[in-house]
């Protein structure tokens, strides 16, 4: 059995609440290519449906950065001697 390679993307946004705080979201393997104007989209449908409250009640406000990372693994094939 041979070393096994795997790729994945991640898209992380950092988002912004209405009490200044911040959270961060992962979402594996994307539609790729991503757009800038699909992720605005729906950081307004976030604030508009306020589907994010923190857990002081504060509400999504929206998306402040967004960064598409990929991600390469690689599972040892630790049987070959």
């Amino acid at each position: 059995m041979a070393d096994k390679v795997t790729t994945n993307n991640v898209l992380k946004l950092a988002a912004a609440y209405s009490d200044g705080s911040t959270r961060t979201f992962s979402v594996d393997n994307p539609k790729v290519p991503v757009a800038a104007a699909d992720i605005n989209s729906l950081g307004a449908y976030i604030k508009e449906h306020e589907v994010f409250v923190n857990d002081s009640g504060a509400t999504f406000d929206a998306f402040t950065n967004a960064k598409l990372v990929e991600d390469e693994t690689t599972k040892l094939d630790l049987t070959s001697n």
